[in-house]
């Protein structure tokens, strides 16, 4: 009968608005969670993008002072090398010719106009011969007149060269080793930040088209039980004008 099918129909539409509306809570649910995520995996990629811009700043500066220690080093070293072999050079000819202290400096002046790293050896040569002369050392006029005395000058001034420039290449290895340290370090931190950055930067997408999805599937449950909710109604309201004129004409 008509009653019994209005009755069945209506029934179904309250189950059909009932799933809808649990399926609406549902997603709900699933949408505001998808896009707090969203949210904070976009502060996430925020953080790990300034936290890289930051890291790969103090890279660049580690390596333009990289850069400049190593520059000086090559200047400081090429220096030392040039005076280590000038010395070389001078002890042979003072030891070969026998030269006095007035010889031997001549002869340095002399090579000092052609000859690099000389001008850093004569300089070191005068000094010496001042600081025995400040101390009042009588074996002054022994360098002056014993190329013996010169020639333990001149060794004594190669010996001083060669560890001073062994220091310096102490510390440029020291220097070198310490740069490699940091920038493992820091380019190891960049990668990891940067591979984090990318799986966040994909999940953040995912979660976003899935929450995109949910919405739209929101907006298909909200019309389809706003549809039942309009039919049930109809169904009801059809049912109960019919029966008040069949009741009506029960009467007559």
């Amino acid at each position: 009968t008509y009653a019994e099918w209005a009755d069945d129909r209506s029934k179904e539409l309250a189950f059909d608005i009932q799933d809808g509306d649990a399926k609406i809570e549902d997603l709900t649910s699933f949408i505001t969670k998808a896009d707090s995520d969203v949210a904070q995996l976009g502060k996430d990629i925020d953080a790990l993008n300034s936290e890289i811009n930051q890291l790969s700043k103090e890279k660049q500066e580690a390596t333009d002072a990289r850069k400049e220690q190593h520059d000086e080093y090559l200047v400081v070293s090429k220096d030392y090398g040039e005076s280590v072999d000038a010395l070389a050079r001078a002890i042979q000819v003072v030891s070969a010719q026998h030269y006095d202290r007035p010889q031997a400096e001549a002869l340095l002046q002399t090579m000092a106009r052609t000859v690099p790293g000389v001008p850093r050896v004569l300089a070191a040569f005068l000094q010496q011969g001042d600081s025995a002369e400040q101390d009042g050392a009588p074996a002054v006029d022994a360098y002056e007149t014993q190329s013996g005395g010169v020639l333990q000058l001149l060794e004594s001034l190669l010996k001083k060269f060669k560890s001073e420039l062994a220091d310096v290449e102490e510390d440029e290895s020291n220097q070198a080793h310490e740069f490699s340290l940091v920038e493992l370090h820091l380019s190891d931190t960049i990668a990891k930040d940067t591979s984090d950055r990318d799986e966040k930067a994909v999940l953040k997408g995912e979660k976003a088209a899935a929450s995109a999805k949910a919405k739209g599937d929101l907006a298909e449950t909200k019309k389809a039980k706003a549809a039942d909710e309009k039919l049930k109604a109809e169904i009801e309201a059809t049912f109960k004008a019919k029966s008040a004129v069949y009741e009506q004409n029960q009467k007559v």
